[in-house]
């Protein structure tokens, strides 16, 4: 892969536990909702509103409000992102310690290069010469990485 491809994929990855959040926190407002369906008692205990409230017909009212649908996408999304970032990582875990804290401090961590340089130990302009370095090696470790091009493409895509 080119270093223009590692860069997109590091910033997607960096990008994934923010989302998995904001999947979080959309699946614990649709269930908010699913519990407001059910009904509340005086006593604060959930509880159907008659004897028409069954389970049957919560579901089908989250169905026709589109709930259901709407929790599958946000799981499948949630399983996309959590096996793109284990993918990347594993990559990441391929270079050796320098590169690895780079990346992970640039990248991850949001890390400016004067503190990047500290938490390694070298000068700022060496940190920015071994930032090269280490996109290009892990542009090679990309190429090794399963699934690099659909990986690659949600990167792509994720940047609009």
């Amino acid at each position: 892969m080119r270093i223009e491809d590692a860069k997109i994929i590091l910033d997607y990855a960096a990008d994934i536990p923010k989302k998995l959040r904001a999947i979080a926190e959309e699946q614990a407002e649709i269930e908010a909702e699913l519990s407001c369906l059910r009904g509340i008692e005086y006593s604060g205990m959930p509880h159907g509103s008659g004897h028409s409230d069954s389970t049957a017909d919560l579901a089908e009212k989250a169905e026709e409000r589109g709930y259901t649908e709407r929790l599958h996408d946000l799981e499948i999304q949630k399983t996309i992102l959590q096996g793109d970032s284990r993918v990347i990582w594993a990559q990441i875990w391929t270079l050796n310690d320098v590169y690895r804290r780079i990346i992970k401090g640039l990248w991850m961590k949001g890390h400016s290069f004067e503190e990047v340089a500290n938490e390694i130990d070298y000068s700022v302009s060496h940190t920015k010469r071994k930032k090269v370095e280490a996109l290009v090696r892990m542009a090679e470790a990309l190429e090794w990485m399963p699934m690099a091009e659909e990986i690659r493409a949600r990167a792509y895509n994720a940047r609009k």
